[in-house]
């Protein structure tokens, strides 16, 4: 059943989340491209707990989004260059 998460702020569902683990890392970038704030991009992150588990969180998300992108490419061979 989807939820509506407009119900809440972000920083209501980011409490929530951040409540629910031991060590947790969250990132996320809002493109802001209107006439009043200008261009540009809105980074936003959160982390909780030890740091080097959140290290290893972050490697793992790093090293996930690294081999998604490896799957999706085909290496060309210099004869095709």
């Amino acid at each position: 059943m989807p939820i509506n998460l407009e119900l809440v702020t972000t920083q209501e569902l980011l409490d929530a989340l951040v409540e629910r683990f031991d060590a947790i890392v969250i990132s996320g970038v809002q493109d802001r491209c209107d006439a009043v704030e200008g261009e540009g991009l809105l980074l936003s992150w959160r982390r909780k707990g030890d740091h080097h588990r959140c290290i290893g969180l972050a490697h793992s998300v790093a090293a996930r989004v690294q081999q998604d992108l490896d799957d999706i490419t085909e290496i060309g061979k210099t004869d095709h260059l």
